[in-house]
């Protein structure tokens, strides 16, 4: 993409030319911090902020409208398919067209923890905090489908590439698959100590992976029905995220302590490798297109790549007080990074040479996203 997009606790959102760092257009008018930021296409955009509302905008900038407002803070949104589907802490859910602004209240009394629309836009699974995952019509009802089975809230839901399973992810430590089309538990998966944090398909659907605040990644088969793997933080602190590479042959996990969890999943012993280098927790990993570099981002001010086969720092870029996100560009050949002292950097892949640095003087920056084109 040729612009960035950065968002800020100070509710502001800044639209960046990637080639000179140029700001393009600023839009104003959350009145606190913004947590989401993406394009809906080429021309318009969406946020979402703590003062409760979700607003759409032209990327020429101007007035953005005001899609939705909740009495309490937004905390799950998700768009696709030319709508938004947003939840409030208040326990509201909506979905919102990016066309007419027509908007569909489903209805919900229970606090929305995560949400995904699915391919197409017409139906989106919610997990709430009376712990039933369910399926919704984009256009308003009630819900499709409930699952029913976990005893507390839920916290993650994840579908699959296909579309046909969804897994969720509870505080009561359980995973479960279901199958989207019928109101079935497919499969339960029992056996992390303490609530479930992230949850990732791999690209051939053979393998879930899920982490948890216990300091595990448990590997279960595409079906569920069996445990393949336990893969453990040497240190047993918590593990936020997991990303499978490219070619799905190694999983990826960042730990609370700094530690980069490296773990060969095709090998029949799941070799693991520690990046060591991070004193902090890192918040983000990604890979660049081919699996061949692996970044991360850490509270330690650092962004730092890696030879995944190796296990080799490659490169360590400094200049973020902490640095939050971290992004390959289509192409590989540079880096964005983002810190929590409102600055985006953006670094060239193989020398880590600094090429650009946009100050949007937005507070911290949490989320960045590249434009479609």
């Amino acid at each position: 993409g040729e612009r960035l997009l950065t968002a800020g606790a100070d509710g502001r959102a800044h639209l960046w030319r990637v080639a000179d760092g140029g700001l393009l257009a600023s839009f104003i008018g959350h009145d606190d911090a913004i947590f989401y930021a993406d394009f809906v296409d080429d021309a318009r955009l969406v946020t979402g902020a703590d003062d409760g509302t979700v607003r759409l905008w032209s990327v020429a900038g101007g007035e953005g409208k005001v899609l939705e407002t909740y009495s309490k803070a937004i905390i799950a949104l998700d768009v696709g398919g030319g709508r938004v589907a947003s939840a409030g802490a208040n326990s509201a859910l909506r979905v919102t067209s990016v066309d007419d602004g027509s908007s569909v209240n489903l209805g919900f009394r229970h606090a929305v923890w995560s949400l995904e629309l699915l391919a197409g836009g017409e139906q989106l699974v919610t997990g709430s905090f009376d712990g039933s995952p369910r399926l919704w019509n984009s256009t308003g009802g009630n819900p499709l489908r409930t699952f029913i089975g976990h005893r507390e809230a839920v916290l993650r839901v994840a579908v699959d590439p296909s579309g046909r399973w969804l897994a969720s992810g509870s505080y009561d430590t359980d995973v479960r698959l279901w199958d989207l089309q019928r109101p079935v538990l497919r499969q339960g998966m029992a056996g992390h100590r303490q609530q479930i944090s992230d949850l990732a398909f791999d690209g051939r659907e053979q393998r879930i992976a899920s982490a948890a605040h216990d300091g595990q990644v448990r590997l279960w088969s595409g079906d569920g029905s069996r445990s393949t793997a336990i893969l453990s933080s040497p240190s047993g602190d918590p593990i936020y995220g997991v990303v499978f590479s490219p070619d799905d042959r190694r999983l990826a996990g960042g730990t609370s302590i700094g530690d980069i969890l490296l773990w060969d999943v095709e090998g029949e012993d799941h070799e693991l490798r520690v990046l060591s280098g991070h004193d902090k927790e890192v918040w983000e990993l990604d890979y660049d297109s081919r699996g061949r570099r692996l970044a991360s981002a850490s509270f330690d001010g650092t962004v730092r790549v890696w030879d995944p086969a190796t296990g080799s720092e490659l490169l360590t870029l400094r200049g973020h007080e902490q640095a939050t996100a971290v992004h390959f560009e289509p192409g590989d050949r540079r880096i964005f990074s983002g810190g929590t002292e409102g600055v985006v950097r953006v670094w060239d892949a193989s020398s880590g040479e600094q090429l650009l640095h946009f100050e949007p003087n937005c507070g911290e920056i949490w989320r960045l996203r590249r434009s479609p084109d």
